[in-house]
């Protein structure tokens, strides 16, 4: 019995690649014999290069905008925070920066305070803008319509925590965690660490903007 996928060739077809053969590139079909004898029963228009997809650092279905919402306390807002806050700008179109109530935190800058003074250190970031709420943080990401939730990773303690959270906000809603590491010079620095070394007198200044050391020094003096 033949070859059954020969059968699938046309007698033209056959004769075709016959003649193609015995032209001027023997041995192989040159750019000039494709385009001016195609090959019968192929449509020479569909053969063309794959477009490529532009790379916007998160794999998304489709091309709309998207949303990232950072939340925390950010009692105060340290380096490490901003830094996160500049790489979640360049992957995703807006970042929302959620500054957190929690009730159960004793927080030494209230939380006007902590809105304010993250305004004014991402100004200079067109695409991110700050809000505050309370409550949970995954109906607040749903109020936002935020695609995704965006966590810090500074070292292995964060990691269990930070995993139990992921899973659990994804089972409850759908939303995803998308987790940053900062850059290595501020991945220790933590705002609890910050305000024990701000109580204690001693100097923040390398590990908190500009603008939340100012606070920092305003609560002190009171």
């Amino acid at each position: 019995m033949g070859d059954p996928g020969l059968s699938c060739l046309s007698a033209a077809a056959l004769a075709e690649a016959e003649v193609l053969s015995k032209g001027p590139s023997r041995g192989r079909l040159s750019e000039t014999n494709l385009s001016a004898r195609p090959l019968s029963g192929y449509n020479a228009r569909t053969i063309r290069p794959a477009r490529r997809r532009k790379n916007t650092g998160v794999p998304m279905a489709d091309n709309k905008s998207r949303t990232a919402l950072f939340p925390g306390t950010f009692d105060p807002i340290t380096n490490g925070h901003l830094d996160v806050i500049k790489r979640a700008a360049g992957l995703f179109d807006q970042v929302v920066v959620g500054v957190g109530q929690n009730p159960e935190k004793d927080t030494l800058l209230d939380q006007r305070c902590r809105e304010q003074i993250i305004r004014e250190v991402v100004a200079a970031i067109p695409n991110v803008r700050v809000e505050t709420y309370s409550g949970l943080t995954v109906q607040f990401a749903r109020k936002l319509e935020a695609d995704v939730i965006v966590r810090g990773l500074r070292n292995a303690t964060d990691v269990g925590f930070e995993l139990r959270m992921a899973m659990t906000n994804r089972a409850a809603t759908g939303i995803e965690t998308v987790f940053i590491l900062p850059s290595a010079d501020c991945a220790f620095i933590s705002s609890s660490l910050v305000r024990q070394i701000a109580r204690g007198g001693s100097d923040v200044s390398a590990m908190v903007p500009p603008q939340a050391l100012e606070a920092l020094k305003a609560c002190g003096d009171k």
